[in-house]
């Protein structure tokens, strides 16, 4: 067996459309709607797979960016802010590292989210420092939610995803950090 993901998920496509559909009783409706449901779900997965890591990159950097403009909006100095500012700095340290681990991206991601959740809920009054940090938060949801939207196009649930910007226009252009043996770019 192979380790490496796409192989894998090769194999197991090939097993669902040669073997195992083929196999499913014609007459059971549920168990050939199932098994379409994991073929489409696993040719989903390996169509997007080869990009997982430029979404994870892109996901941190906006996070990132949104951190900075809201620590830039805020005129308050509390606990709130100071764990942002913290979660800031090493998000965008992780980001600039080359070499980050895949993981890595996706914990100072949640990390911030959930410091922009947690300033979400101190501002959720009025005035006009909240109306800026709510614009600001409501635009990068937005812009989430329609990469995400694109992301999932191919399952066919949104009919409406076809008309958003393709995923290579959303997501920045691969890093190339490939360097000679002397360490020269």
């Amino acid at each position: 067996m192979d380790l490496r993901a796409e192989m894998q998920i090769d194999t197991l496509i090939r097993a669902m459309e040669h073997v195992i559909l083929p196999a499913i009783d014609p007459a059971d409706a549920a168990a050939q709607e199932q098994g379409a449901l994991v073929l489409a779900t696993l040719r989903l997965i390996a169509d997007r797979l080869p990009m997982t890591y430029r979404y994870d990159r892109d996901e941190l950097a906006r996070y990132v960016t949104l951190a900075a403009a809201l620590l830039e909006a805020l005129d308050v100095e509390d606990a709130a802010r100071r764990a942002l500012a913290v979660a800031h700095a090493e998000g965008a340290d992780t980001l600039a590292r080359a070499g980050a681990e895949p993981a890595e991206l996706l914990e100072r991601s949640r990390v911030l989210r959930a410091h922009v959740g947690d300033l979400a809920e101190r501002v959720a009054g009025a005035g006009a420092e909240c109306d800026t940090l709510r614009r600001l938060i409501f635009t990068a949801a937005r812009e989430q939610t329609i990469r995400e939207r694109k992301w999932l196009e191919p399952t066919g649930f949104d009919a409406a995803a076809a008309d958003l910007p393709s995923l290579e226009a959303q997501l920045p252009a691969p890093h190339n950090n490939r360097t000679t043996p002397g360490g020269r770019p």
